[in-house]
């Protein structure tokens, strides 16, 4: 069963990519106008929800930052999360680190009775991304996801069944999720 489930879970989360938003692209105003849309189902203030993200994110995409940015979650036009990028070299770890932290998602899985599945899917999704992140755009000896309103059970899950496999080794650390690539020696 679990074969077939991650199966199912790779198909979904191939279609989801973190793209990168810029002041220029403008990605982060599409994403809020269209959680603004989703927000006017309930009966909230948008304005109040946003502000607890706002102006560090408004900060993070108008500044010059070369190790920090904003990325979006998109599955087909849909902006399922977002979440601050930083990539750094940190103290006591080897190499350079990418952090993915403060993920936001988006407000329908805040505010209705979401599958499991569902956050499961998009927990793989970030921490898929996140790999792909610190291979081919941030090249980092060690990434680490904070699991903030993701699904720690999978994420948990991935920590036991890909560690050691595929050259990386995987532990979750708290409310982290840490992956460090195995160097071959």
């Amino acid at each position: 069963m679990f074969c077939l489930w991650s199966v199912l879970i790779i198909c979904m989360v191939s279609v989801m990519k973190l793209i990168k938003a810029t002041k220029e692209n403008g990605l982060f105003h599409e994403l809020e106008t269209q959680w603004r849309g989703q927000f006017s189902e309930y009966d909230e203030d948008f304005d109040d929800y946003q502000s607890s993200y706002r102006e560090h994110t408004k900060q993070v995409l108008e500044g010059s930052y070369t190790n920090y940015h904003v990325y979006i979650l998109e599955n087909k036009g849909a902006y399922e999360a977002f979440a601050h990028v930083n990539h750094a070299q940190i103290k006591k770890l080897p190499g350079h680190t990418l952090r993915v932290t403060e993920v936001f998602l988006a407000p329908r899985y805040e505010y209705e009775n979401t599958s499991e599945d569902t956050i499961s899917i998009l927990s793989s999704a970030l921490y898929a991304e996140t790999i792909r992140l610190s291979r081919d755009v941030y090249p980092s000896e060690t990434s680490k996801l904070y699991m903030r309103g993701l699904n720690h059970t999978v994420l948990s899950a991935f920590a036991r069944f890909f560690s050691g496999q595929f050259g990386l080794e995987v532990v979750q650390q708290g409310a982290w999720l840490v992956t460090t690539k195995i160097s071959a020696s």
